[in-house]
């Protein structure tokens, strides 16, 4: 047999076998990439590459979908071996290039991100993105892709400007064509909002998750991996914020979609329950807290094993559950396990260690250690500052030291670390105020107040204050309210359409609120929820009123004592009067004592001077109610000339501030219910009115800001009066013939009854018909255009339907009830629903005008029902008014609330847009009250004066007349 022929007889079996083998190991290797079959991918893919000759372009796909599954697997150093040899392949073979390059680069970067590699990932993105320019231009999906990637890398970096540049860019090459606006939108929407998350950006965070939630929702894509990793951040960001309920109700939402179409053995999962833990911690349900925590340990330990970084972020959250348990011992040794675990993985951050070190330090603190507490602290610090950590762990870790200072009588050393810890905290609330609702801003203030407190109190403790301490108030005290009102402010007087829009939205959503909460439960299905829906929405749109704002530069500003001296003249002081409860050093714990600080500021002196009153609880309770007794009880009223009151409440602030003429005061605590100038000087025998120019202002931050704006000119005189309304107008309630006409314009304490159960009604008051037709007839004389409502035209409808009139003028019956009484029989009060008026103070005061009546009787009202709350009379159109003048009873009380100043009408009216209101503190004589509000009128339009100069010069004269304070110092003018 030729030789050539026997090898080929040998040959054509060896060809079927080999051909054979490789179309079977082929068609397993599809079937699996069909079925999604990872190990026989992988399996199948290498017999592929080891025993058949393939040609470069099958060698990179097989590698390819190997490293990919790999990478699936979480097994990414095999993964990025593969994946090299694909790179490798395609630099040798350009005809591969375009098909794999840019997708590989962009798989090994992700795999040395999850081994947090971070140099190494970082390397690789920018060599994807170079690639994907090459292979798919700088406009497409891929490459935007791509650049997310990278900035999701410098996010890891902690590179968080340049991380949030390329994501805003990334976004920018999607919304460049809407067609490209898919789920991969949404999750790059997402990933933004979580980079600004892990950079402590909340309030863009918030905006850019809830954003991405929205996205997800519209593509129907909510039973996804993507929208649960969107709640989780989502409800991560509210925590962040103090937004614990909210937080809550996403988590739940959650774990529903979880439990129902998803397995509970997921990191998913185990971070939803973790998150409900700590939800219900921050709320105060501790048990709830710990049933979910120790499922999801449970969960944890099962997935990851207990030496993984999940464990142990679900082993600290136990230990802090055991902290606020009381059960310091377990925290401590749960701590100290948690710590143990994290030394052993080899590639922990020393951030994360510095976490361990802050709450093994607080653990050892409440166990009484306190010389390991700040061992630990100081070791977590270092870190911190070294190593650029967050900076709410930083101020923790500041703050809880401070207080071991404090056990440790190291008062300087407590000082400085409260200080510190306010310092930061301050420029991260400055950073965060633009964008977040007034609520969410309120929950983030109080931690802030109670350090301005704890650090009075050391100041008190080691007479150290100083212009860093006036600085720490200014920076908050009224911010809240001035910011909101500035922003309002822009909106309702420029030209920005999106801003009007949103300013327009907000008001009729106010007004949609005020009217369901004056309907009953029985006529409005789900009103519970439907309230509580438009509470969300109105907050949405605080938030977006605030993003879009152009007075940003006004809301980053930092008013400061600098500012407020500059501002004064010569003979002028500035008093920021502030009050807080006293500490106990012994325990670190709040007492029932009060202390007052007063800051005091002139233009000569570039050092705040101050004050300290230290027994404020005498001064709240007894003195006070002495005074309250004396100057508007009509049956006790007095002189006021008792030294007690002068020397309580000025003597201390009148040594400091000598022959000073012009006082500017903002006010705090009880002062918010006393009128300064009532107050008699036993050495002079004169009343304050007679000695000092007292002007009442809402903050250093409204008094800087004011002043450094244009006073305004009026062009247009008009004025709207109202007055002697009929309160009984359509009423079904028939008139007692005992009636006898009101001698007060107050609701006194025996409407309680009435406003509950119905049994009186309000009076007619005849002197205001008299004020309204006297203040008519004075400004007609002078040329003003005047509408004046009387009787049964003076109704809520017609009050809310003015339009910025320069003056408005109200004269009729006023209320506010600083608290609610229970009544489980009648879920009704002041024509609203009862729990509602109990939680909001804008609530509990108002004005009544024409059919009040009818609603004080428990009637159902068809339109408008008579009782003007301050929520509602802050929707009032009050841009251009110059005065507002509430002629009525205790119209400038209200909650004082949280160094926000005081809510009730003061603030309703404010918030409408009025320069200046003059407003009463206690009832008011219905006779002598029209004389006075008859002669304001006449001494400002007749003398050509300011405002507050005839309001000064009024008071002299009704005091002339009628000497009792009763009579003339129940008002008081806030604004000019």
């Amino acid at each position: 047999m030729n030789i050539y022929k026997l090898l080929l007889i040998l040959y054509l079996p060896t060809c079927f076998i080999y051909g054979q083998s490789y179309m079977e190991v082929n068609f397993r290797y599809q079937n699996a990439l069909k079925s999604n079959n990872s190990s026989q991918i992988i399996e199948n893919g290498k017999i592929l590459i080891e025993k058949f000759d393939l040609n470069n372009n099958e060698q990179a796909s097989i590698y390819y979908n190997i490293g990919q599954r790999y990478y699936r697997l979480n097994e990414h150093e095999n993964s990025i071996k593969y994946l090299k040899n694909v790179k490798q392949i395609v630099e040798k073979d350009n005809s591969s290039k375009e098909v794999f390059y840019s997708r590989t680069l962009n798989l090994i970067a992700n795999n040395y991100s999850e081994l947090k590699q971070y140099d190494s990932s970082l390397t690789y993105n920018k060599l994807a993105n170079e690639a994907y320019k090459v292979s798919h231009g700088i406009q497409h999906q891929f490459f935007a892709i791509t650049l997310a990637s990278t900035a999701q890398t410098l996010s890891y970096l902690r590179e968080f400007e340049q991380s949030d540049k390329l994501f805003k860019e990334a976004i920018g090459i999607f919304e460049l064509n809407v067609q490209q606006r898919t789920i991969i939108y949404a999750e790059l929407i997402m990933s933004t909002g979580v980079n600004l998350y892990y950079s402590e950006k909340y309030n863009e965070a918030l905006s850019f998750e809830l954003q991405a939630k929205s996205l997800f929702e519209k593509e129907n894509n909510i039973y996804s991996e993507e929208y649960l990793l969107c709640l989780n951040y989502l409800s991560s960001i509210y925590s962040s914020l103090k937004q614990y309920s909210e937080a809550k109700e996403i988590n739940q939402y959650s774990l529903f979609i979880q439990e129902k179409y998803f397995s509970k053995d997921t990191r998913t999962y185990s971070n939803t329950l973790n998150n409900l833990s700590q939800n219900y911690s921050g709320l105060g349900d501790i048990d709830s807290a710990s049933i979910y925590m120790k499922i999801s340990l449970a969960v944890t330990e099962k997935l990851f094993g207990q030496e993984s970084s999940e464990y142990y972020i679900s082993l600290n959250n136990l230990g802090e559950l055991y902290f606020n348990q009381g059960n310091y011992k377990e925290a401590l040794r749960t701590h100290k396990k948690c710590l143990e675990i994290k030394l052993r993985n080899k590639s922990i951050s020393k951030l994360e260690l510095a976490g361990s070190f802050n709450n093994l330090a607080k653990s050892y603190k409440y166990s009484n250690e306190n010389i390991s507490a700040k061992q630990n602290y100081l070791k977590a610090l270092e870190i911190q500052i070294n190593e650029g950590g967050d900076v709410s762990n930083t101020i923790s870790t500041y703050t809880n030291l401070g207080f071991v200072n404090l056990d440790l009588k190291n008062y300087d050393e407590a000082q400085f670390d409260f200080e510190e810890s306010l310092r930061l905290n301050l420029n991260k609330f400055t950073k965060l105020k633009t964008g977040l609702s007034s609520k969410i801003l309120f929950d983030i203030k109080n931690d802030l107040i109670n350090s301005i407190n704890i650090l009075n109190n050391l100041c008190f403790v080691n007479d150290k204050v100083n212009n860093s301490t006036f600085n720490n108030w200014i920076a908050l005290n009224g911010l809240i309210g001035s910011d909101f009102r500035l922003a309002m402010k822009e909106a309702s007087y420029g030209d920005d359409t999106l801003l009007i829009t949103i300013f327009n939205e907000i008001n009729i959503k106010k007004n949609e609120l005020n009217k369901l909460n004056e309907l009953n439960y029985g006529l409005v299905d789900n009103k519970e929820s439907k309230i509580k829906q438009l509470k969300k929405e109105i907050e949405f749109k605080e938030m977006e009123l605030s993003r879009n704002s152009k007075m940003f530069h006004l809301f980053k500003k930092t008013i400061k004592f600098q500012d407020v001296y500059s501002e004064l003249k010569e003979s002028d002081v500035f008093i920021d009067i502030t009050n807080y409860p006293k500490t106990s050093f012994n325990t670190n714990q709040w007492t029932d004592s009060t202390q007052y600080l007063v800051f005091i500021t002139d233009s000569k002196d570039t050092i705040v001077d101050y004050v300290f009153i230290d027994d404020g609880t005498k001064i709240d309770q007894i003195v006070f109610d002495l005074y309250k007794q004396q100057a508007s009880d009509i049956e006790t009223k007095t002189d006021l000339k008792s030294a007690i009151f002068y020397n309580s409440f000025w003597k201390p602030i009148a040594d400091k501030i000598g022959d000073a003429k012009t006082i500017y005061v903002s006010l705090g605590g009880v002062y918010n219910n006393i009128n300064l100038n009532t107050l008699y000087n036993p050495e002079t025998g004169k009343y304050l009115l007679e000695e000092k120019d007292i002007r009442l202002v809402n903050s250093a931050r409204d008094f800087v800001l004011s002043k450094e704006q244009e006073k305004k000119i009026y062009t247009t005189n008009t004025a709207a009066l109202f007055g002697f309304p009929d309160f009984n107008g359509n009423t079904t309630v028939a008139v007692d013939s005992t009636d006898f006409l009101a001698s007060t314009r107050d609701l006194n304490s025996f409407w309680l009854d009435s406003l509950t159960r119905g049994g009186l009604y309000a009076k007619p008051l005849p002197a205001t018909k008299i004020e309204v037709e006297n203040i008519s007839l004075t400004l007609k004389s002078k040329g003003w255009q005047v509408n004046s409502y009387l009787a049964e035209n003076a109704s809520e409808t017609n009050i809310k339907k003015q339009e910025s009139p320069r003056i408005l003028h109200i004269a009729t019956h006023g209320y506010f009830f600083p608290d609610i009484p229970i009544d489980k029989d009648n879920t009704r009060f002041l024509g609203m629903d009862r729990q509602q008026v109990v939680q909001d103070p804008m609530l509990r005061s108002g004005l009544l005008f024409t059919g009040a009546n009818k609603t004080l009787k428990g009637e159902e009202s068809k339109g408008e029902n008579g009782l003007l709350s301050a929520a509602e009379a802050s929707l009032l159109d009050l841009r251009e008014t110059e005065l507002v003048v509430l002629s009525a009873c205790e119209t400038g009380k209200g909650e004082v609330k949280n160094s926000e100043g005081v809510y009730g009408l003061r603030k309703a009216f404010s918030d409408a847009g009025a320069k200046n209101i003059i407003m009463s503190l206690w009832k008011v004589d219905d006779k002598v009250t029209q004389e006075f509000m008859s002669r304001f009128y006449e001494i400002w339009l007749n003398d050509k004066t300011s405002i507050r100069e005839a309001f000064n010069k009024t008071q002299l004269e009704i005091k002339a007349k009628y000497p009792e304070p009763y009579y003339w110092g129940a008002f008081i003018l806030v604004g000019e």
